[in-house]
């Protein structure tokens, strides 16, 4: 190839290391863009949480995107079930899986509980403001990453994040709106979680930073 682009620098290294590509001058930096004005966002808190049937008084965490193994949404689930309060707590999980076996995985481990929702389905995007403007929080588990556009969509809608400190999203976020978790520390996504919850009272200030 002639170019090269990338949205990160991160990014950069992790594929001059892996292909072993020497003349740097080929690389572009860009940062991923962001989605402010393209998806409808005219519906409050209220109006979108009536929409989807969520409660006004409620906590609610939200998984946003295509769902495939890599992204953690069977240990975000384990996770979500440990958490105390789960009267005032629910779980969101707005996206198609991308295999028979991975949704019957996802609903055996959601089992009974009804505090979990899970809409297996493409959202349009007339339905994206609803989603996005009825959380308090996008959780985004993954065990994989380097670049990801539901966290910039839900910078681009307000929303504070908890990510684990993986590929690029460190260069990306900040701790100003963003919940950082170890990966490879037992115990470090539910932790994180119990911390977002009990400072539910930052989280719209969070947001305005994610903006």
């Amino acid at each position: 190839t002639d170019s090269i682009i990338v949205h990160s620098k991160i990014g950069k290294d992790a594929i001059v290391k892996e292909l072993s590509i020497k003349n740097l001058y080929k690389f572009s930096v860009i940062p991923h863009g962001n989605y402010i004005d393209y998806y409808k966002n005219r519906l409050n808190r209220n109006e979108a949480r009536r929409i989807l049937k969520l409660k006004k008084d409620s906590f609610i965490y939200l998984f946003f995107g295509a769902i495939r193994p890599y992204k953690g949404v069977i240990d975000l689930i384990k996770n979500f079930k440990k958490i105390d309060n789960q009267k005032k707590l629910f779980l969101v999980i707005a996206g198609k899986s991308q295999s028979e076996d991975l949704t019957k995985q996802i609903k055996k481990e959601i089992g009974a509980n009804k505090n979990i929702f899970f809409i297996n389905k493409f959202v349009l995007e007339n339905e994206v403001q609803s989603y996005m403007n009825s959380t308090d929080i996008v959780v985004l588990p993954y065990r994989d990453v380097l670049t990801s556009g539901s966290a910039i969509l839900a910078m681009s809608f307000g929303k504070p994040l908890i990510v684990p400190t993986k590929g690029d999203l460190p260069e990306i976020l900040n701790k100003r709106f963003t919940f950082f978790y170890n990966p490879n520390k037992k115990g470090d996504l539910l932790r994180t979680m119990n911390i977002a919850f009990k400072n539910k009272s930052k989280t719209s200030k969070m947001g305005k930073f994610a903006y």
